[in-house]
């Protein structure tokens, strides 16, 4: 294994740069669609409102990662960085189950609606596949175990896809009621992953 020299630890930081800015720009939409647009107060800002930006920055990054745009060398990077905040995202929505966040998907008897739940497991799916992808990217024995590993990132981000449609579509179709004119966070998601699964030509 290689060892690591300076330059690789000032492009690591380069990239970390990238993402907290990125991460920075996505919280700033988030905050002028939601507190801004919708009127919400503060106290739905650090479980709601932040974890709006962390999925749309993990499908981002995941995008960037399998994509055939992805920035040289920065595939790996990418990729955990989308792991890693789809993980955040996850622990994130638990919190919001348990803070009452999401009253609205229950039917009257207490039970999840079927698009509520298809949504849940398109995402649980997603996040499984991903790490599987991520330990194969971590451990040359897992990674011969399990050699369809690159593919299995497209299907994740496939999932990521499907996931973020039926999570928002219904909030998609009436552009008069987006807060302030701003797209559902849903659906830039959604075009982010459809981005990264694009047939683009690929780099030389």
């Amino acid at each position: 294994m290689r060892t690591p020299t300076t330059h690789d630890h000032e492009a690591k930081l380069g990239k970390m740069a990238w993402l907290l800015g990125l991460y920075l720009l996505l919280l700033a939409y988030a905050v002028a669609r939601y507190h801004w647009g919708k009127g919400l107060g503060w106290e739905h800002f650090p479980l709601h409102v932040q974890n709006k930006a962390v999925s749309w920055l993990s499908a981002l990054s995941l995008a960037l990662a399998v994509g055939p745009l992805a920035p040289r060398g920065g595939r790996s990077f990418w990729g955990g960085a989308g792991f890693w905040l789809a993980g955040g995202h996850v622990l994130l929505a638990l919190l919001g189950f348990a803070g009452g966040y999401f009253g609205s998907w229950f039917t009257a008897s207490g039970i999840l609606g079927a698009r509520q739940a298809w949504t849940l497991l398109l995402g649980a799916g997603a996040w499984l596949l991903l790490a599987a992808v991520f330990a194969a990217t971590l451990s040359e024995r897992w990674a011969a175990r399990f050699p369809g590993w690159p593919r299995a990132a497209r299907w994740a981000l496939a999932l990521v896809a499907a996931h973020s449609l039926l999570l928002g579509w219904p909030n998609w179709l009436d552009w008069r009621a987006w807060p302030l004119g701003l797209p559902p966070i849903s659906m830039l998601a959604c075009a982010a992953a459809l981005y990264g699964l694009w047939p683009w030509p690929r780099r030389q």
